[in-house]
């Protein structure tokens, strides 16, 4: 029976009402198991791919032509459609939301902040923000981060580190990935319809950076290509002009298939159709002791991976032999090990099983799941 404990909204102003971890992952796991679920969500133009058999409910935000306009207008917006809904546990899903979260607690609300990356850290890559602010913008940050985790109610983290930085009340929900779902359903319905022609089909989707990588896959395209026919299907927007206009002028880009921005179903789909996923952060931002949700997707989705030698995610899954690591600021060691996996065919298959058996068995969202629906229960609880 539903009642005011497990009326629960979630906001977020900068992710897409769909986005995977906060709708596909935890409004649709609270709403099967009890809660009325709401969702304030970033605007967005079409929302056709809303599973209909699953009645979150979703709000979406005015649309806004800025980050400060986003900071300031989104954040006062989705307070206000907050207030009106009565909830009684809040959970936030993006740093611009803590005085949101600060005011829902003299309120009287339960608060769940909901800490996806070591802000902190990325912080300090970010183009927008003028190189002499940026360390101490990340130290002020920092700090507002460690004082409010002891207002709200509980912290929820990706990553070992940052739980450990903000204390007792966090817990580690790792992103790891579905086993099955009605997007994964219509991605393989997408994937049938993909045109792979004969070439060797590389592929990445996500945000596009140099320090996400980008610029060292274009560049690995063009020495693959010197030996073998390969082609990199790419997905996502950048959010630097610059950076964009810049790696479109590399030799490489020419074996790259750009896609745009894909719904998480349409994205899944090329992930289906591809031979080897990438995922080739370079190591700084604090991206070596990120979890990233892309690696756990292609080992879900039955392909080989190339991945940064981070120490983090090879201690985790080097033995499970699903990929290969190397190191993200050499393009000729991101080549070779396309080639490797080109030239090896049957061991790269052998790997997409690993990786497919190890999801299977060992680490997906069902386990995180429960998690979260303990941590809901203790919130509750102590009423």
């Amino acid at each position: 029976m539903i009642n005011q404990y497990t009326k629960v909204v979630h906001i977020t102003t900068v992710h897409y009402p769909l986005d995977t971890r906060i709708y596909q992952k935890q409004c649709k796991t609270l709403e099967n198991n009890g809660f009325d679920v709401s969702l304030i969500a970033k605007y967005h133009e079409n929302l056709s791919n809303l599973d209909a058999d699953v009645p979150v409910k979703i709000i979406t935000l005015s649309p806004v032509n800025n980050r400060l306009l986003r900071m300031s207008k989104s954040v006062l917006e989705a307070y206000k459609i907050a207030s009106k809904l009565d909830a009684n546990i809040y959970h936030l899903h993006d740093p611009e939301l803590i005085p949101l979260g600060l005011l829902l607690k003299i309120q009287g609300k339960r608060v769940i902040y909901d800490v996806h990356e070591d802000y902190p850290k990325r912080i300090i890559v970010k183009h927008w923000i003028p190189d002499p602010f940026k360390k101490l913008i990340a130290i002020l940050y920092g700090a507002l981060e460690i004082g409010t985790s002891r207002l709200f109610n509980a912290i929820i983290c990706t990553e070992s580190d940052v739980q450990k930085r903000l204390g007792d009340k966090a817990i580690v929900i790792e992103n790891a990935p579905l086993v099955q779902s009605d997007t994964i359903e219509l991605a393989y319905k997408y994937s049938k319809n993909i045109n792979k022609d004969n070439s060797f089909r590389v592929v990445f989707v996500g945000g596009l950076t140099e320090v996400g990588g980008l610029f060292n896959m274009v560049k690995a395209m063009e020495l693959v290509n010197q030996v073998i026919d390969s082609r990199l299907w790419l997905g996502g927007l950048c959010p630097n002009e610059d950076e964009w206009k810049n790696v479109q002028n590399l030799p490489g880009w020419k074996y790259v298939d750009y896609l745009g921005y894909l719904t998480q179903a349409e994205a899944y789909s090329y992930v289906l159709s591809s031979d080897v996923g990438l995922i080739t952060y370079l190591p700084v931002g604090g991206q070596e002791k990120a979890n990233p949700n892309k690696i756990y997707e292609y080992q879900r989705f039955g392909i080989p991976f190339i991945a940064s030698n981070f120490d983090l995610w090879t201690e985790k899954l080097e033995d499970v032999n699903s990929g290969m690591f190397v190191d993200s600021t050499n393009v000729k060691s991101i080549a070779d090990a396309i080639l490797y996996l080109h030239n090896n065919k049957e061991e790269a298959i052998k790997m997409g099983r690993n990786g497919q058996a190890f999801i299977l068995e060992h680490y997906n969202w069902d386990l995180e799941a429960k998690k979260l629906l303990g941590l809901y229960g203790k919130i509750i609880k102590g009423r």
